[in-house]
């Protein structure tokens, strides 16, 4: 009331507190996909978060679930996780694929260049071959040694191996084969190795 006692008239303020239903948001560190060699150690570059509900940025701790093999390829997913004060939960993903890049060791066997008689026989002396994650059995192995040296005309031929891994990565080695004529002619007498001829007479 006032000072000559007037009362003044009551008004009612309601307010109303709605809840708090907005998800926190996750921020990736680094891509939503990456790659990593496999047989190397592999360091999730982490994510952050934050709840920004009323304006604000109240940062939130993230938790991550999923493992991650180094030593095997193969594509893995890491889970990350953060709740507010609300329950409000989000979760985002991460593609990790662990990956084989290198390609294959070839070791040429014997000579290169391989020199080989014309008109002979020339059999291949092959490779050898590893990995750094396959297994010898899992390589493909090609040559075309079968095909590409003509041992009945002298040149110089090329031949070319192939590996190929089952990640695709492809090795590819070449030897020289020469083919060439080292035998000198063959002279063949006619008659006698011993001809005795009469002086100033008609041979």
């Amino acid at each position: 009331s006032d000072s000559t006692g007037n009362a003044a008239i009551q008004k009612i303020r309601t307010v109303i507190v709605t809840p708090d239903t907005t998800a926190p948001v996750i921020t990736l560190l680094a891509a939503d996909s990456v790659m990593s060699p496999v047989m190397s150690s592999y360091t999730d570059a982490g994510a952050t978060a934050g709840d920004f509900r009323g304006g604000g940025n109240i940062q939130l701790t993230v938790s991550s679930t999923g493992n991650v093999n180094e030593n095997v390829v193969d594509f893995y997913s890491v889970t990350y996780t953060a709740t507010d004060s609300a329950g409000n939960t989000t979760s985002v993903d991460r593609v990790v694929e662990v990956a084989d890049t290198v390609k294959p060791l070839i070791t040429l066997i014997g000579s290169d260049p391989f020199m080989v008689e014309v008109g002979t026989f020339y059999t291949d002396s092959g490779i050898t071959t590893s990995d750094n994650y396959y297994a010898l059995s899992d390589l493909i192995i090609t040559s075309d040694a079968g095909t590409q040296v003509n041992i009945d005309a002298i040149g110089t031929y090329n031949v070319t191996y192939t590996v190929t891994d089952p990640s695709g990565n492809i090795a590819v080695a070449a030897r020289t084969v020469i083919v060439e004529d080292t035998y000198k002619p063959v002279v063949s007498l006619s008659g006698d190795s011993i001809a005795v001829v009469e002086v100033h007479s008609a041979s």
